[in-house]
């Protein structure tokens, strides 16, 4: 018996593996603002997901370079995104918490 049972288990502990569900999209073009997010002292770029302009979202990326880093900046950008995990400093009820994303981003431009 022992001797199936191991077997059964590394099929198994496969197979969780191979079905678990990845968060992160795949790497896709943004167009979005910066704006300051307060409750984590970071910025972030509101933009839409997926073309639908019912899908207002809020990207914190990861790796904005310097120059980005301030509000009011109009970006054109590439990001694959996934799901929030930060933890923000303080509760700010004017933020959906589902509406957040976090991003490793590149190709960050500028656009008038």
């Amino acid at each position: 018996m022992k001797t199936f049972a191991f077997p059964t288990f590394l099929l198994l502990l496969l197979l969780a593996t191979a079905c678990k569900k990845d968060d992160r999209s795949q790497d896709a073009s943004y167009i979005g603002d910066t704006q300051m997010l307060g409750c984590f002292n970071r910025i972030g770029i509101k933009t839409i997901k997926d073309n639908n302009q019912d899908s207002l979202i809020i990207i914190i990326p990861d790796n904005l370079p310097a120059r980005f880093n301030v509000e009011g900046k109009h970006l054109q950008f590439n990001a694959t995104i996934r799901a929030n995990t930060l933890t923000p400093d303080f509760p700010d009820p004017s933020i959906d918490p589902g509406t957040l994303y976090q991003a490793d981003v590149s190709d960050v431009k500028e656009i008038e």
